[in-house]
């Protein structure tokens, strides 16, 4: 039988231009969507969310929180993130260091 004729065609693998085997895609796969959301982020959000799970937080606890600690973790999560984009401006990109000296 040929697999264009099998009635699970539409669920096996199937080559790509390249010549590798794409797997089919699950529309809902949890995994996905979580990674496309992570991707989808700014650098800004990543830090605040990361922060957040450290402190074994999410956005909706930290909306039902009290108003001052909520300001007390929005504050340190702001400098954090001055920090990070601080220390990512100092870094010096593409530049020549002579190892034989």
């Amino acid at each position: 039988m040929h697999i264009a004729s099998s009635p699970f065609a539409a669920h096996q693998a199937k080559p790509a231009a390249s010549g590798f085997f794409i797997a089919p895609e699950k529309a809902d796969s949890p995994v996905k969507q979580e990674f496309l959301e992570y991707a989808r982020m700014t650098p800004a959000e990543k830090v605040r969310r990361d922060i957040l799970e450290a402190m074994g937080l999410k956005e909706e606890d930290l909306a039902g929180l009290d108003p001052k600690l909520r300001e007390a973790i929005e504050n340190r999560i702001k400098e954090t993130i001055k920090m990070k984009v601080e220390a990512s401006e100092e870094q010096q990109t593409g530049v020549y260091i002579d190892i034989k000296a």
